[in-house]
């Protein structure tokens, strides 16, 4: 077995061997295989890199140096487009490119040196002008022209031409609303329009037998804030006229160039207008001020009512009227505490003074709504105690004087002495009084009068003696007071004696509460205090008809209805709040109240009067022309016979020996009637 398995290990050995040697010879020849092949790719690769070298890196190099030559400014590089492939496209896309940027600063440069041309003139038209220029030697026009929008009759009118058409007269030039024509829609829009050929746009319609003229057409808006402002309007030969999509925005730039020239040189005109008239605006207005500044004072010195101010703090401004110091009596105006000034002598009492001093707290220095919060404690009208003692009664009237922000910085006081006009008031109010009670004696007899007075009187004596005669409460002398008061009133109220009337009722109550009131004291001091007003009244009743009325005629005096309504007339139509008015109409009603029981001339000589013609009838005698002029001359009623018996013998004998008869006038070349003048 040992050796049967060496022998197989031998046998096995050789083959391995065999084998083995017969592998390496096939290696071999694969590696000459696979070293041919890449000698072969070598080749290969060398020849392609040469052929990429020479075809395609060399020409991407030459576009990156003319890209880095774009990039660096220099537009004056040759670029070569002969090539028909990608590269060649993207040769002639650099060759445009840099066709656009020399294109682009040329216009920049244009533009730059029409700004500069712009900015150095000073006639608006001008400016227009010089982008008409531009404008036709860019796009090589024929001629051009400007309309300026008109928003007041909404319209575009030509201001200008370049070439000039019509010279200065540009009435031959056509209007246009917006919306209509070329330049109307371009306007409107806010878009230049570019029209190559007029013929072959459908905006121009043409009509058989019309011969129109081909025309290239270019409107450029001009426009301000997003308003329009006018329209370029430019028009040229067909395929002469050079306008690209690239130009558009080198006519909208020379649009807003020339419209900001515009108006900047309009501005600046009316600046140097204004600056040359400052120094005389200046001048005028200084003077304006200097003659406002002396009117107020002027006022402030002349004016009858007391003006000042209030600063915060109470304290006056040292600004005030004139007058003032004469309604306080004193100098002592200026920086004085308006607290002192005003109130420190007053009827007011303190808690009044307090809420003034307090309101003004509140309002100075505060918003305005503050002055309508407190206003109300502010008094209206106050006496005021001067120095030696005599009382005055002032009215104040407050107003705010406000700051750019609403607040109170002063407070403006009007104060006005109206202690005459007060006494004024009363004295009209007291004769006004007086008229109604003539008015009332007048409705009724001087009998019944004198009765009437004669009965309150004696009732009013007899209540007198009764109170003063009772210590304490009694009914019957109760019931005896309100009987005889009661009477007095339904006596005043029969006659419609008002005044009468008013003053019973008020004692009357308080003996009707007595009556009542089992509670109620007797209070002599009252009753009689009540008591007198009643015979004051009846007394004043009595004092007007014997003064006013009596006369020497028992049953009273002849009252001219006249002065009635002369009285009526004088205090209805008087103005309460003017003191000279005032003092006039009381005067005017006093003569007029003296008046009463006197008779004009006319109301005296009445009767003869109207016996006249009678009279000049008997005699053959027209009836004669009786004139009157008494000169407002009164006559009181004790001279009234005696005028009478005077003139009726003066009337006859001037109608028997001072007129002739009818005719001897007319002999005379008289009128028939004749005259007899009698003037006082």
């Amino acid at each position: 077995i040992q050796d049967r398995l060496t022998t197989l290990v031998q046998s096995q050995s050789e083959a391995s061997l065999q084998n083995s040697e017969a592998l390496t010879s096939q290696v071999k020849q694969t590696m000459l295989i696979v070293a041919g092949l890449i000698a072969f790719g070598l080749l290969c690769a060398l020849t392609i890199g040469y052929f990429l070298s020479n075809a395609i890196t060399n020409p991407i190099n030459t576009l990156k140096d003319n890209a880095y030559s774009l990039a660096h400014g220099n537009l004056e590089q040759e670029i070569d487009t002969k090539r028909k492939d990608e590269l060649g496209a993207l040769a002639q896309s650099f060759a445009d490119m840099r066709d656009a940027i020399r294109k682009k600063l040329e216009d920049m440069s244009l533009l730059n040196v029409t700004g500069e041309i712009m900015a150095g003139m000073h006639e608006p038209m001008k400016v227009l002008e010089q982008a008409l220029m531009v404008m036709r030697g860019k796009t090589d026009v024929e001629w051009g022209s400007v309309y300026l929008y008109d928003k007041e009759n909404d319209r575009l009118e030509v201001k200008t031409y370049h070439p000039t058409r019509y010279g200065e007269d540009h009435s031959k030039a056509r209007a246009f609303r917006l919306g209509e024509g070329v330049a109307g829609k371009s306007a409107q829009s806010k878009h230049v329009h570019y029209i190559a050929d007029t013929t072959k746009d459908p905006q121009f319609e043409v009509k058989p037998g019309d011969n129109l003229e081909a025309r290239a057409i270019i409107c450029v808006p001009m426009i301000d804030n997003e308003e329009v402002f006018g329209v370029m309007n430019f028009s040229g030969k067909v395929g002469v006229v050079k306008f690209s999509d690239d130009d558009i925005e080198f006519a909208e730039t020379i649009a807003r160039m020339a419209v900001v020239s515009f108006k900047n040189i309009h501005m600046l005109n009316v600046i140097e207008e204004q600056n040359r008239t400052l120094e005389q605006k200046v001048e005028e207005r200084t003077a304006e001020l200097r003659q406002k500044t002396n009117d107020i004072n002027n006022m402030l010195q002349n004016m009858h009512q007391g003006i000042f101010t209030i600063l915060p703090g109470n304290q006056v401004h040292p600004e005030y009227s004139a007058y003032l110091e004469q309604i306080l009596e004193t100098k002592a105006v200026a920086n004085a505490n308006v607290m002192e000034l005003l109130f420190e002598k007053t009827q007011l009492g303190s808690n009044a003074v307090d809420q003034i001093k307090a309101a003004l707290a509140s309002i100075l220095g505060e918003d305005a709504m503050m002055f309508d919060f407190n206003k109300h404690c502010l008094v209206k009208d106050y006496v005021k105690v001067m120095d030696d003692g005599r009382n005055k009664i002032l009215e104040l009237d407050w107003d705010p004087i406000l700051s750019e922000s609403g607040v109170i910085e002063k407070l403006m006081v009007t104060v006005r002495d109206v202690t005459e006009l007060r006494a004024l008031q009363a004295e009209a109010e007291k004769q006004k009084w007086e008229l109604e009670v003539i008015g009332q004696i007048l409705a009724v007899s001087a009998n019944k009068f004198l009765a009437f007075a004669k009965d309150a009187n004696r009732f009013i004596d007899e209540n007198e003696a009764l109170i003063k005669q009772t210590a304490e409460k009694d009914a019957d002398a109760i019931a005896t007071l309100f009987r005889n008061m009661h009477t007095i009133k339904g006596n005043a109220r029969t006659y419609n004696f008002n005044g009468v009337t008013d003053g019973a009722h008020e004692a009357e109550s308080t003996y009707d509460r007595m009556r009542k009131d089992e509670n109620a004291n007797w209070d002599s001091e009252q009753m009689l205090s009540e008591l007198y007003h009643v015979r004051e009244l009846v007394q004043t009743y009595e004092m007007i008809y014997r003064e006013k009325l009596s006369g020497n005629n028992a049953d009273g005096v002849f009252i001219d209805k006249g002065l009635v309504d002369q009285l009526h007339q004088v205090l209805e139509h008087a103005d309460a709040n003017n003191v000279k008015e005032l003092r006039d109409t009381v005067g005017k009603v006093r003569l007029i109240i003296q008046a009463i029981g006197t008779e004009s001339l006319a109301n005296v000589l009445d009767a003869i009067v109207k016996s006249m013609p009678d009279l000049a009838g008997k005699l053959g005698k027209a009836a004669p022309n009786v004139i009157i002029k008494d000169n407002n001359i009164r006559f009181t009623a004790d001279i009234v016979p005696v005028m009478k018996n005077v003139f009726t013998h003066s009337f006859r004998n001037a109608v028997d020996h001072g007129l002739e008869t009818i005719e001897e006038r007319k002999s005379q070349g008289k009128p028939e009637q004749g005259t007899i003048t009698l003037e006082v």
